[in-house]
């Protein structure tokens, strides 16, 4: 048996935006290893809304992959993935899936293991629907950060304000 099973999704529709497609996954062999028939279902989602989160944008296709019953969790044979970068949009990029029972993109279980200008390739350690996702804001921790150094800022100015008050009036 091969040592993966690249799963390629595409179209046959000339008129398709998909029918080049180079983004893709490859499933590791060892996902089959105890199977005598395989079925292997493979999706691009067109329609994004669904997927859409307020802090993050959507900078790839959306690919899914399973296999008719099996349940891939925390797999030791990573998953394989490889996005084209679609924006050209400064900012963090990860490779995410969508946690459906959350209603979150998530990259708890996947990295990222080679970002070049064009592509982005990651390995995840289970199977569901799988994106390119650029975080346009900040992290909950870091608004209280910048607050505080506004907050400081403010006060630095506000103070040498009066300051600049005071020479003026005693120093005419």
């Amino acid at each position: 048996m091969k040592d993966n099973i690249s799963v390629s999704i595409s179209s046959d529709d000339p008129r398709d935006e998909y029918t080049n497609l180079e983004d893709y996954i490859i499933l590791p062999s060892q996902l089959f290893s105890e199977l005598s028939q395989i079925k292997v279902y493979s999706y691009i989602f067109r329609d994004k809304t669904f997927f859409e989160e307020r802090n993050k944008i959507i900078d790839s296709v959306i690919l899914s992959a399973t296999i008719s019953d099996v349940y891939v969790n925390k797999s030791n044979h990573p998953i394989k993935m490889k996005f084209s970068n679609q924006k050209s949009i400064l900012g963090f990029k990860s490779c995410q899936f969508y946690n459906v029972e959350k209603q979150i993109w998530s990259s708890d279980g996947c990295y990222t293991t080679n970002l070049l200008l064009s592509e982005i390739y990651c390995q995840c350690n289970h199977l569901t629907n799988f994106a390119l996702i650029l975080d346009v804001y900040q992290s909950g921790n870091n608004p209280v950060i910048l607050s505080n150094v506004s907050l400081t800022g403010f006060i630095v100015s506000i103070a040498e304000l009066i300051m600049t008050i005071i020479s003026y009036a005693a120093f005419p």
